[in-house]
């Protein structure tokens, strides 16, 4: 009977000893665990901020862009107006009676000058235009490549999400969760930003 309760208590230690190990390289698996996902965390928070920054540059840049092509627009517009009025003014003067001929030559001449100083303000207006849409389109460009590393974080962010779904981990999913949310806001406002 003193046989039975040693080979008993040694199995009692024994299964202790096993549970404390048990319990030892459980919590030694979660530290790692949870020390990847903090590790992506900060990586993935990092580049939103990154996106956050070059989003509000190519904004700040758009809108210039688009108060330029406003005020090149109006100065193409009044350069054409004007052009217009010159060249009425050119065929009322052709019109006139033969006995003011040099007269005519004379406003002629000087209309023909205005003509030409609204034709080149007109040229110089036009490549203004052309500099700024191109300016634009590089600008949209870029918004679009903002858009695209806000998925590449979203779908990191997923990544993490999954390897979080096997253990208890509710705190680090519900952030997860909430940059998931952020990262979408982004997007949102890229979306907004093109159209």
């Amino acid at each position: 009977m003193g046989f039975m309760q040693r080979d008993i208590d040694f199995k009692l230690i024994l299964l202790i000893l096993l549970v404390i190990i048990a319990i030892v390289g459980l919590t030694l698996f979660y530290q790692s665990s949870a020390g990847n996902i903090i590790r992506k965390y900060n990586k993935a928070s990092e580049k939103l901020q990154t996106t956050a920054e070059n989003l509000t540059a190519t904004t700040a840049e758009l809108e210039y862009c688009n108060a330029k092509v406003e005020n090149l627009t109006t100065e193409v517009n009044a350069a054409v107006n004007y052009q217009l009025s010159a060249q009425d003014e050119f065929n009322s003067m052709y019109t006139e009676s033969q006995s003011s001929l040099e007269e005519s030559k004379s406003s002629l001449q000087r209309t023909q000058e205005k003509l030409d100083s609204t034709e080149s303000q007109l040229e110089t207006s036009q490549t203004n235009l052309d500099d700024c849409q191109n300016t634009l389109q590089t600008n949209q460009d870029a918004v679009n490549s903002a858009g695209s590393n806000a998925n590449s974080a979203s779908s990191k962010i997923d990544s993490c999400e999954t390897t979080c779904a096997g253990t208890d981990t509710s705190a680090c999913a519900s952030c997860l969760n909430d940059v998931k949310s952020y990262v979408h806001q982004i997007i949102n406002y890229l979306d907004e930003v093109q159209s």
